[in-house]
């Protein structure tokens, strides 16, 4: 049948909580320049044949400064109707079908009717139910060439993954890109031209999804394609996991940043166990003089614990959405209650956090009185520490005794070496709570929403900005009242960007009571 005698498709029926659509690939392989030829196929929650999940980009897979460019829709036959679908999704689909690894998928923009906004929010809302239930999530980072050296930025993966997993120890002294370093960790003799290439994977726009905890923490295995390879994502996790603790992605910043020839955007990873945390932007400066010590893995991106404490003391003490005490809800939100492979977070992270704290709050004492200050003083600015610390049923928050007997072992060390010991040990003790804040909290701050809901939101989020659940919206959107003179209303909103809510990301917030309205987004 030619192109011009087809029908577009159209769902038959409206689908709700007890059912989802999977879509089956017919051509096969060796048909590779035929059109995509996809069946769509109803089955019930309670009964569902082995598929996988597809995790992509709507839009371009690489970062792109040209916000005026408008994909080119690509067309494929579903069950034998036209249907349009963004470029990045065909490009996977076509991965698919070359490989005929798999030919059951659960994929967003086709197994949803996007068009049916009651269809979108109930199955917006069984999301997590549908990455539980994948057999496997395929993260579909786009398309690679030959210049994207996929086989070697695959290499370099698996081998700082390796690196990771034999827990090497790391002298900060010793520059990464020390030849015997390099010799050491495997690798030696990479060009310049791969390191950027290896950089540029972590550059992909799917890493810019903060919200992605549906997608790989529920899922039973999740693996990365990249090129004709498909990477475990722990083995991902693991790569940054070296890449932290060698101090790497810092050296990696340093060259990238330096070398004006290169046009390297914003890198990082958004949802690794540990985290590259933006690479080019993790740039910590040093303590002056004597105290050339950094503590880089307890600097608070978000204002100090005193900030924070005050801002907790304006939350009611068990919050509400969740049962949970203000305490372990805002710990769980800094890290969008997840690790790099389950939600919600385990409580093993409540003690990190607990001497992430303790531990923090020490060192800023400790290096204001090497600079001058009065410690008694400092002392006097915890108040508002103090009074959550009481209040904290989960004893979460420290004391102050805690907090100086942390303080005494600091002052007790009359050399650097010392100073770094005691270092090592307590980033030992919040290195895992850690690893998350900085991934999630880079960019961004908590905020206290009039409800009561605690939640993370982007830097540029002002006072008044409104949180909304919008249908088919698999994260809740922050939108900003712009005044309009129209007959169709007196304002329109500006989008924001994208929330965490603590509580209500798998639908809680939509219930049958719930009041649906059109508003205008500019």
């Amino acid at each position: 049948m030619a192109s011009r005698d087809r029908t577009r498709f159209q769902y038959e029926r409206s689908i709700g909580k007890e059912t989802i659509r999977l879509i089956r690939i017919l051509t096969r392989r060796d048909t590779r320049n035929d059109p995509l030829r996809l069946a769509l196929e109803e089955h019930a929650i309670a009964d569902l044949p082995a598929y996988r999940a597809l995790s992509y980009t709507w839009g371009p897979p690489i970062p792109n400064n040209d916000k005026t460019l408008k994909p080119r829709l690509a067309t494929v036959l579903l069950d034998d109707h036209d249907f349009d679908v963004f470029p990045n999704l065909h490009d996977a689909l076509l991965w698919i079908r070359a490989r005929g690894s798999c030919d059951l998928y659960w994929i967003d923009a086709i197994s949803i009717n996007q068009a049916d906004d009651t269809e979108r929010t109930v199955q917006v809302s069984i999301m997590d139910h549908i990455y539980k239930g994948a057999a496997r999530v395929d993260i579909w980072l786009g398309s690679v060439t030959e210049e994207h050296h996929p086989v070697e930025v695959s290499r370099m993966i698996r081998i700082m993954a390796d690196n990771a997993r034999k827990k090497l120890g790391y002298d900060p002294d010793t520059p990464v890109f020390d030849h015997d370093a390099l010799r050491r960790y495997g690798l030696q003799d990479i060009s310049d031209t791969v390191w950027h290439a290896f950089v540029s994977f972590f550059d992909r726009k799917w890493f810019d999804r903060v919200w992605v905890v549906q997608e790989v923490a529920l899922s039973k295995d999740a693996c990365v394609i990249w090129g004709d390879d498909t990477i475990p994502w722990e083995t991902v996790a693991l790569c940054s996991d070296f890449l932290r603790d060698s101090r790497l992605y810092e050296q990696l910043s340093e060259v990238l940043y330096d070398n004006r020839s290169f046009a390297i955007k914003d890198v990082h990873v958004g949802s690794s166990s540990a985290g590259i945390v933006a690479i080019q932007k993790c740039r910590h400066g040093k303590l002056d003089g004597w105290d050339s010590v950094t503590l880089d893995h307890m600097a608070t991106t978000n204002g100090s614990f005193e900030q924070w404490a005050d801002f907790l003391l304006q939350c009611d003490a068990v919050y509400e959405a969740t049962g949970q005490c203000r305490v372990e809800a805002f710990w769980r939100t800094l890290i969008a209650d997840r690790d790099g492979f389950q939600h919600p977070a385990p409580g093993s992270l409540q003690k990190a956090f607990h001497h992430w704290i303790t531990d923090h709050v020490a060192w800023e004492i400790y290096c204001a009185v090497k600079k001058g200050a009065n410690e008694t003083e400092c002392l006097a600015r915890l108040e508002s520490i103090q009074k959550l610390a009481t209040s904290d049923v989960s004893k979460t928050v420290p004391s102050l005794g805690k907090i100086m007997g942390c303080l005494d072992r600091l002052k007790k060390c009359n050399k650097e070496r010392e100073v770094k010991s005691v270092l090592d040990g307590f980033k030992h003790r919040c290195q895992a709570y850690v690893n998350l804040a900085f991934e999630t909290l880079w960019d961004r701050r908590p905020f206290l929403m009039d409800s009561g809901h605690l939640g993370l939101g982007g830097q540029s989020m002002e006072d008044g900005d409104g949180v909304w659940v919008v249908s088919g919206c698999p994260s809740p959107l922050v939108l900003r009242e712009m005044p309009v003179s129209s007959v169709s209303g007196p304002f329109c909103y500006q989008l924001v960007g994208e929330a965490y809510v603590h509580g209500i990301m798998h639908g809680e917030a939509v219930d049958e009571g719930a009041r649906w309205e059109d508003i205008c987004i500019q």
